[in-house]
Protein backbone atom coordinates (compact mmCIF):
# COMPACT_ATOMS: atom_id res chain seq x y z
CA UNK A 1 0.00 0.00 0.00
CA UNK A 2 2.60 2.12 0.60
CA UNK A 3 4.69 1.85 -2.68
CA UNK A 4 1.22 2.05 -4.33
CA UNK A 5 1.00 5.44 -2.49
CA UNK A 6 4.60 6.74 -3.29
CA UNK A 7 5.19 9.87 -5.76
CA UNK A 8 6.29 7.83 -8.58
CA UNK A 9 3.27 5.43 -8.92
CA UNK A 10 -0.04 7.18 -7.84
CA UNK A 11 1.21 10.25 -6.13
CA UNK A 12 -1.43 10.26 -3.71
CA UNK A 13 -1.05 12.61 -0.80
CA UNK A 14 -2.98 14.45 1.67
CA UNK A 15 -2.21 17.75 3.48
CA UNK A 16 -3.08 17.80 7.26
CA UNK A 17 -3.77 20.49 9.66
CA UNK A 18 -1.16 20.01 12.71
CA UNK A 19 -3.73 21.45 14.81
CA UNK A 20 -5.56 17.79 14.48
CA UNK A 21 -2.55 16.00 15.48
CA UNK A 22 -2.26 17.97 18.25
CA UNK A 23 -5.47 17.98 20.04
CA UNK A 24 -5.22 14.24 19.31
CA UNK A 25 -2.45 13.96 21.14
CA UNK A 26 -2.58 16.41 23.52
CA UNK A 27 -5.96 16.09 25.15
CA UNK A 28 -5.31 12.29 26.11
CA UNK A 29 -1.91 13.39 27.68
CA UNK A 30 -3.97 16.19 29.49
CA UNK A 31 -6.83 13.43 30.41
CA UNK A 32 -4.05 10.84 31.72
CA UNK A 33 -2.48 13.36 33.98
CA UNK A 34 -5.92 15.08 35.65
CA UNK A 35 -6.71 11.09 36.19
CA UNK A 36 -3.58 10.20 37.68
CA UNK A 37 -3.99 13.48 40.07
CA UNK A 38 -7.07 12.21 40.74
CA UNK A 39 -6.53 8.91 41.48
CA UNK A 40 -3.66 10.33 44.11
CA UNK A 41 -6.00 12.19 45.78
CA UNK A 42 -8.34 9.52 46.72
CA UNK A 43 -5.37 7.41 47.81
CA UNK A 44 -3.62 10.36 50.25
CA UNK A 45 -7.37 10.64 51.86
CA UNK A 46 -7.76 7.45 52.16
CA UNK A 47 -4.59 7.51 53.93
CA UNK A 48 -5.87 10.73 56.21
CA UNK A 49 -8.36 8.29 57.50
CA UNK A 50 -6.13 5.17 58.43
CA UNK A 51 -4.50 7.06 60.49
CA UNK A 52 -6.56 9.40 62.13
CA UNK A 53 -8.48 5.80 62.64
CA UNK A 54 -5.07 4.21 64.21
CA UNK A 55 -5.13 7.86 66.54
CA UNK A 56 -8.57 7.35 67.56
CA UNK A 57 -8.00 3.63 68.57
CA UNK A 58 -4.66 4.29 70.30
CA UNK A 59 -6.20 7.69 72.37
CA UNK A 60 -9.44 5.16 73.00
CA UNK A 61 -7.15 2.65 74.86
CA UNK A 62 -5.00 5.41 76.63
CA UNK A 63 -7.90 7.10 77.89
CA UNK A 64 -10.33 4.49 78.82
CA UNK A 65 -8.48 1.89 80.76
CA UNK A 66 -9.82 1.65 84.00
CA UNK A 67 -6.87 0.10 86.06
CA UNK A 68 -4.73 3.49 85.16
CA UNK A 69 -1.44 1.00 84.46
CA UNK A 70 -1.03 2.47 80.50
CA UNK A 71 -0.69 -1.59 79.61
CA UNK A 72 -3.20 -1.09 77.20
CA UNK A 73 -1.79 2.13 75.40
CA UNK A 74 1.66 0.50 74.92
CA UNK A 75 0.16 -2.92 73.03
CA UNK A 76 -1.50 -0.19 70.84
CA UNK A 77 1.24 1.95 70.48
CA UNK A 78 3.40 -1.04 69.48
CA UNK A 79 1.15 -1.59 66.88
CA UNK A 80 0.33 1.76 65.26
CA UNK A 81 4.63 2.61 65.58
Amino acid sequence: LTMLCSKGILDFSFDTSIGIVAVGTVFPLVFSVQSGFARRERALGALAGLKASSITVYLMFKTWEKEGTGKWAEEAEKLIA
